[in-house]
């Protein structure tokens, strides 16, 4: 008994992990431009049944940093966000930074046994006083801006600490 709890302990230890680390970089075979992601981490309750579901990973292309939402919303319908749409991102302090959407999205309809949820990854451009913020402060608040209605997700004191990590395995 005690060495079948041991061995499903082990085998469930890569799916409870949630360690931040970068990918693989990816080179452009014509331009020469390196493209470096971090994992994606969870942000919010991903066994959440209402289907409220925020994650992030960060990017960086040469010089060029961004940070990457993986939305998942149950019953709003299709969404979309546009090239320069915006997210607020709340600190403990009061301060909100604004980031601008690097790119034109669309939801994608997901099915699942809880029904069907719409889901879609904008991604936001970061400038170094973003950064600097991301780094130092305790994110509480993210809403990003779509066009059925702006998305609100609590993040947790735990979850802050994550997109500090993303951005520190870049080395800024």
């Amino acid at each position: 008994m005690k060495k079948t709890l041991l061995l499903t302990a082990i085998a469930a230890m890569p799916l409870l992990s949630n360690a931040q680390k970068l990918e693989k970089p990816i080179i452009d075979k014509f331009s020469g431009d390196t493209t470096q992601f971090t994992n994606e981490n969870t942000l919010t309750n991903k066994f959440d049944l209402i289907v409220n579901y925020l994650s992030c990973r960060a990017m960086k292309v040469n010089n060029l940093y961004e940070i990457g939402f993986h939305i998942l919303k149950g019953s709003t319908g299709y969404y979309a966000i546009h090239k320069g749409d915006k997210c607020y991102i709340k600190f403990d302090n009061g301060d909100i930074i604004t980031l601008f959407s690097s790119d034109d999205y669309s939801s994608n309809t997901r099915y699942s046994s809880y029904g069907s949820s719409y889901e879609s990854t904008p991604w936001f451009v970061l400038k170094q006083d973003d950064i600097d913020k991301l780094k130092s402060g305790k994110v509480t608040t993210i809403r990003i801006v779509t066009t059925v209605a702006p998305f609100d997700y609590d993040i947790k004191d735990k979850n802050s600490e994550i997109i500090k990590k993303e951005l520190s395995l870049f080395k800024i």
